[in-house]
């Protein structure tokens, strides 16, 4: 899987866990190969298969569980909801799945779920600006368009490049955020908040 060779991966994997089907680790990494393979849904049940296979999940298991079953379309965000909670509840404070809490709540226009989730963010990371984004965002769908618009704007201000979201590192997409200072509405603000989401590798 990790030279490139990924159904060849998947395959081998596929027997392998026939034959030792409480194998956290195969499930975990055949989960990486499917999602290669442009399979999230399968990649989501190899996740979920890891993490019920694991006597101390890790946060970034139930990142990828949330990412995966996000990316498998619309009619999934209630698992990924689902998800993302049950990893909140044994990691309460980890950032990571915090932000993609924010984001599925975003994306659904429950702003009043976002914020009980953007309120447990330590107060230190508010001037990231992944955060920044978040909140223009949430007062773009709270109708509040001068404030939306002034923190679109504030966030181009300190960006030179247009990008996504790559290993971890959140890099500003800079095109989005320029339309939605422009026309700070709900709808294209939620869409801005589930692209957040799905841009991202589990």
């Amino acid at each position: 899987v990790d030279a490139g060779r990924s159904a060849e991966g998947e395959a081998m994997l596929t027997r392998f866990i026939a034959s030792q089907p409480g194998h956290g680790s195969a499930y975990r990494v055949r989960a990486v190969a499917r999602w290669r393979m442009h399979l999230p849904l399968q990649s989501a049940q190899d996740f979920q298969s890891a993490i019920d296979s694991s006597k101390n999940p890790s946060p970034a298991l139930f990142r990828s569980l949330v990412i995966t079953l996000a990316s498998s379309g619309p009619e999934h965000v209630a698992s990924a909801m689902d998800a993302v909670n049950a990893g909140l509840a044994k990691f309460s404070r980890e950032v990571n799945l915090l932000g993609l809490a924010v984001d599925l709540s975003l994306s659904r226009g429950d702003n009043q779920r976002a914020l009980k989730y953007l309120s447990r963010l330590p107060q230190q990371l508010n001037v990231l600006p992944q955060w920044a984004f978040r909140r223009a965002i949430w007062a773009c769908i709270s109708g509040d368009k001068e404030k939306a618009s002034a923190e679109f704007s504030a966030l181009l201000d300190g960006s030179s490049m247009p990008g996504r979201q790559r290993a971890g590192t959140w890099v500003l997409p800079s095109w989005t955020v320029s339309s939605l200072a422009d026309q700070a509405e709900p709808q294209p603000c939620m869409d801005a908040a589930w692209q957040n989401l799905i841009d991202q590798d589990p």
